[in-house]
């Protein structure tokens, strides 16, 4: 929503920085819709008439935001897309999809918080039960 407006922005300029540019950023309020439009950021009404604000980590709305992304990802796989979804709070560091090439056959690739490495080298991370780092 438009509370993250700064973060969006910061978003779109490491990925385009780093060579991908067939992005699209999903608004939950109008607001934002016509911010990042005026911006030139390539963007699209997701209907879902959120409030403007910072809702909180962890309140009802920011669960409905959640929910929100999920519903679109089921609008958008019947198309036979591939698709890339990520929130705006963080960062791509590099390129990610010559690295997710690497994965044809993945029905589904996520991340993590995970802060502690799995593996050691650039393989996916080892999610299986057992597997992970003790906390």
């Amino acid at each position: 929503n438009y509370a993250f407006m700064d973060f969006i922005l910061t978003w779109v300029r490491h990925l385009t920085g780093l060579g991908v540019d067939n992005l699209l950023v999903g608004a939950m309020d109008t607001k934002l819709l016509r911010q990042l439009y005026l911006t030139g950021v390539p963007v699209f009404d997701m209907g879902s008439r959120m409030v403007t604000e910072d809702v909180g980590w962890g309140s009802p709305t920011f669960h409905k935001m959640g929910r929100e992304k999920v519903l679109l990802i089921n609008e958008l796989l019947p198309f036979g897309y591939e698709l890339l979804m990520c929130d705006t709070d963080m960062v791509w560091l590099k390129n990610p999809l010559p690295y997710l090439a690497r994965y044809p056959s993945a029905d589904l690739l996520t991340s993590s918080d995970q802060v502690i490495p799995t593996v050691t080298d650039d393989s996916l991370e080892n999610w299986r039960e057992g597997n992970l780092p003790a906390h």
